[in-house]
């Protein structure tokens, strides 16, 4: 659905003011910040952006086109990096509402891009760390879902194809992709494992894992520097697997916020299933990165189009007209004005009460609404 003038209009002043709120109340890792100098990914893509003919070290040499396009921009290296990051934060906003409105109303999807501007390590962390490809790896990835959504698949396998030489991220959507192109005159596995299924997908996957291919064999590295995914899976992996009982917490409420981990338990149980069908296997896909990579929450929120859907499709169930949505999107606003205004530190735990106080008071406002619990609509199969 392509939104009218007006709506998009409306859209538009509402990121806005969530990217503003978050860029004035995130210290920004600029070059004359004391944290800039600490080791980190950021110097690699500063590096790849200074000098785009040089060799990198993989995997960052594989994940040339952000830096590429900072090294185009008109400005100095370190305000284009930044103003790259503040147009991929907005149209991830843009593409996650387009998303969001092939299921819902204009006020319920505001609501899911105000939730999620809320999150920690989403556009906040983005911000934060504008050298790194996250932003650009999000706005695809919403660009991805919407793709989907309103089956323009050309687009989507275009998309993709141009998506890996950003991060290679962009593949895990194929399990999306995949689950939204089966036969829908069969039921059953044979839905999705018959002759047409699996040739549509073969050819749509092609170019993405051709481009995969290819930057990797023709694109200079630095040898000095090894990649290698099964030595990451037994040393990274393996510590996963032993510190899961530590990091759980992590990994959950400080990745989404306690918020989005209740609002999907709103809606009905057949509903849930019929997301988990469609959304499960990617988000599992999502969080099987932590056994490769060294980060948490960032590689974590990768599955926030899913998540929000099915946590304003929850919000949607409970409120039955227009006045009731416009609370919860009131709700939203003060809900994210107060993680942003009171954040933690990165690589830290989110303390539980805070977010239990914001959840109750989301609750209190559905509450004095007067919403009653019945059977609503389902928008998630």
């Amino acid at each position: 659905m392509i939104p009218k003038y007006r709506e998009l209009l409306l859209l538009l002043v509402v990121i806005a003011f969530c990217v503003s709120i978050l860029l004035c109340t995130t210290d920004l890792l600029l070059i004359s910040s004391p944290a800039f100098n600490e080791p980190g990914d950021h110097h690699t893509y500063l590096y790849m952006a200074q000098h785009p003919l040089e060799p990198a070290s993989p995997p960052f040499a594989y994940r040339f086109l952000y830096p590429w396009i900072a090294h185009l921009l008109p400005f100095d290296i370190e305000s284009s990096f930044l103003v790259l990051a503040l147009f991929c934060t907005t149209m991830t906003g843009v593409f996650l509402y387009l998303f969001l409105r092939e299921y819902f109303s204009v006020v319920l999807g505001l609501v899911g891009v105000v939730l999620y501007y809320s999150l920690e390590y989403g556009a906040r962390f983005q911000l934060y760390d504008f050298w790194l490809p996250d932003s650009m790896a999000f706005m695809m990835t919403a660009m991805a879902f919407w793709a989907i959504s309103t089956k323009r698949y050309n687009t989507y396998i275009l998309l993709t194809a141009a998506g890996v030489l950003c991060k290679e991220s962009i593949l895990i959507t194929f399990l999306v992709y995949f689950l939204s192109i089966g036969n829908a005159d069969t039921t059953g596995i044979q839905r999705y494992i018959n002759r047409a299924t699996i040739k549509t997908m073969a050819y749509s996957i092609s170019p993405a894992l051709l481009v995969y291919i290819v930057s990797r064999l023709v694109i200079p590295i630095n040898s000095t520097i090894t990649y290698d995914p099964l030595y990451l899976l037994s040393t990274i992996g393996y510590n996963r697997i032993l510190t899961l009982g530590d990091f759980w917490y992590r990994y959950l409420i400080t990745s989404w916020g306690l918020l989005l981990l209740v609002l999907p338990l709103l809606n009905p149980v057949v509903d849930l299933l019929k997301a988990a069908r469609k959304y499960l296997p990617y988000v599992i896909g999502v969080y099987l990165q932590l056994f490769v990579a060294s980060n948490n929450e960032r590689l974590i929120v990768l599955a926030f189009a899913p998540v929000i859907l099915v946590s304003v499709a929850g919000i949607n169930h409970v409120t039955k007209d227009l006045q009731g949505k416009l609370m919860m999107l009131v709700a939203s606003i003060i809900y994210f004005l107060a993680r942003t205004l009171l954040g933690v530190p990165f690589d830290t735990s989110d303390p539980f009460l805070p977010q239990a106080v914001l959840v109750a008071f989301v609750f209190v406002i559905i509450w004095l609404h007067r919403i009653k619990y019945g059977r609503a609509a389902s928008v998630l199969s």
